[in-house]
């Protein structure tokens, strides 16, 4: 059995946390949210229905995809700059 001193967290050895780019502080956030997305795809497929334009929303729905898979995950929380 190996002492609690040799026991790494796997957590902290697979994903150290990256500085900011911009003005290097660790506070970092991430922004990229699944939840918020699938419930926003969600709300506009419901509208889209309800108002009888599904191709509208669609678009929109795409347009959702596009800028969720484009905007960078991490933000810093004293400087804003946003990152990959």
């Amino acid at each position: 059995m190996p002492d609690d001193d040799e026991v790494i967290d796997a957590e902290i050895v697979d994903n150290p946390p990256k500085p900011c780019p911009k003005c290097g502080s660790h506070n970092i956030d991430i922004v990229k949210k699944p939840a918020v997305l699938l419930v926003m795809v969600v709300a506009v497929y419901g509208a889209a229905l309800a108002v009888e334009q599904l191709a509208a929303g669609a678009l929109i729905i795409a347009l959702m995809l596009v800028g969720y898979y484009v905007m960078p995950p991490f933000q810093c929380r004293d400087c804003g700059f946003r990152f990959d």
